[in-house]
């Protein structure tokens, strides 16, 4: 039975629902900013009606085939719209108080932010911390950490706009992210912890790492330009000034490295792990190529703004780096190598071709082979690690991942037979 504490939040993301759909369509035919747009109407609605449907579901009672694929499908798509639905709602609220008062539009922006995370909590306890679904819990975890923490570039109205470096920007990002570390938290998994597993064998750690710094050779431009010395190494970060430089950094290792990492290292790749069955090798094994796989696939969403065929190896660069990356964290028991690692590689590349970014024109051949051999290279010094090494700091990791259910059921045995 329900709880009345999930009772209260059910009451509460269903009211919410009701009052953005009403006023979805009563700032869509005032005409106000945002919603008086067709589009945006038809997707801000549908987003609160599939939301206000899975409210309703909870009163379905009736188990069958039809209603559970009516209400995963619900799911999916309160999970991709809740958050367009919130921010638009918001928006046309605000653009209503500036033609009003047209006084503290910074002000607005920052008072808007906090009522976004705000008026995003009961739709956070009802689709992603009460989900029970393992599939569900990622893909709803996912949507809401992407959805708000990124929200803030979606805030505005006249000429005003949240910078990207503002405080709005990194109140949203903070709080998204602590939140979807209460929601593992919730479900009983570990926090990321800062110290390595036990019986670390260190030449085999260094064998994994090293090899992943070749990458960062691949805006060389040739083979010929990559093997001449001296290197040139060089940030890849703007030239403007030093206090746009350091934002600049601060800003890549928090909002994108560590990001990145927290996702698919932490909020997936334990669900993973805990989920998929077999000996200690084959569990590795197994959450290594489907995590590599998911931040491969993450990389897709650049085809908007780069050629399919170099979008096309920077997935294939990113299985590599998620293969490597993956094992790693399951070796180590720890986030932080590949979180400092992930900023290395952001943040600095061998560039004696004049370009740091080689994914904004058609590949070369260089790139091509380049991208191809690298990460054959991860990909089999992966799978040597994973059938050669120990498995005590596997297994290790897996203790720790699955430590505080093992309180209510029997342990596994790890043991490799």
């Amino acid at each position: 039975m329900a709880t009345a504490s999930n009772k209260r939040v059910d009451l509460q993301f269903g009211l919410e629902c009701l009052g953005c759909v009403g006023l979805t369509i009563l700032f869509h035919l005032l005409q106000v900013s945002y919603l008086s747009s067709s589009g945006l109407f038809i997707w801000t609605l549908i987003g609160g009606i599939a939301s206000g449907l899975i409210w309703l579901t909870d009163f379905w009672r009736a188990r069958n085939a039809f209603r559970s694929v009516v209400t995963v499908s619900l799911k999916l798509a309160s999970y991709t719209l809740y958050s367009l639905v919130l921010i638009m709602v918001v928006n046309a609220l605000l653009a209503i108080v500036w033609q009003g008062t047209h006084f503290w539009a910074q002000g607005l922006l920052s008072l808007g932010t906090i009522l976004i995370i705000g008026l995003s909590l009961p739709g956070f306890f009802k689709l992603v911390v009460n989900e029970t679904n393992p599939v569900l819990r990622m893909v709803s975890i996912f949507f809401y950490y992407l959805g708000f923490g990124l929200f803030p570039q979606s805030l505005g109205f006249g000429n005003h706009y949240v910078n990207d470096y503002g405080a709005p920007y990194w109140v949203a990002f903070i709080s998204a992210t602590l939140l979807v570390i209460y929601a593992m938290v919730h479900w009983e998994y570990q926090l990321p912890k800062l110290k390595f597993n036990h019986h670390l064998n260190y030449w085999w750690l260094a064998l994994l790492i090293v090899p992943r710094f070749l990458v960062m050779g691949m805006s060389a431009g040739s083979w010929s330009r990559l093997f001449s010395l001296p290197l040139q190494i060089r940030w890849v970060i703007p030239n403007d000034s030093l206090t746009t430089a350091t934002i600049y950094v601060i800003f890549t290792i928090v909002t994108v490295c560590f990001k990145e990492e927290l996702i698919f290292r932490y909020l997936f790749l334990a669900q993973i792990l805990n989920a998929v069955k077999g000996s200690v090798r084959t569990r590795i094994l197994k959450t290594t190529l489907i995590t590599a796989t998911l931040f491969a696939a993450w990389h897709l969403h650049h085809i908007f703004y780069q050629p399919l065929a170099t979008t096309s190896l920077q997935i294939l660069a990113a299985f590599g780096m998620g293969v490597v990356f993956a094992i790693i964290y399951l070796y180590t028991g720890t986030i932080w190598v590949t979180v400092i690692m992930h900023s290395i590689f952001d943040l600095f590349s061998v560039d004696m071709a004049g370009s740091v970014t080689p994914f904004v024109s058609q590949p070369t051949s260089f790139l091509v082979e380049f991208i191809v051999i690298t990460t054959a290279i991860q990909v089999v010094l992966g799978l040597i690690a994973i059938y050669t090494m120990k498995t005590g700091p596997f297994e290790q990791t897996i203790r720790a991942n699955q430590r505080k259910q093992a309180l209510r059921r029997p342990v596994a045995n790890l043991s490799e037979s």
